[in-house]
């Protein structure tokens, strides 16, 4: 294994993570403080998050190539918001 290639595999432990905190947040509310560290989920999201941002950071350094485009992260919020709101009308989430 190479210094990519652990980075790599640190890019998707970080994003389990970051999945993991936020399905809590889903279950308990983002204000719950139920982990042993008194923390907050809102705080664990953070954490967990800008442990991915320092991964992604690293990578960088390293030369892999993420570029942050914006023409896909306005097609992708479109797309998010075409399906909340098809989700709004068929009931399954509250507006």
């Amino acid at each position: 294994m190479n210094k990519i290639q652990y980075l790599l595999c640190k890019l998707s432990g970080e994003c389990a993570e970051v999945s993991q905190i936020a399905s809590k947040g889903m279950i308990f509310g983002l204000h719950s403080d139920g982990s042993p560290t008194g923390k907050t989920n809102h705080t664990l999201l953070i954490d967990e998050y800008t442990d991915l941002v320092v991964i992604v950071e690293m990578l960088r350094e390293e030369g892999v190539s993420l570029p942050v485009v914006r023409d896909a992260i306005d097609a992708k919020k479109e797309k998010v918001n075409r399906y909340l709101n098809y989700s709004i009308q068929l009931g399954c989430v509250q507006a």
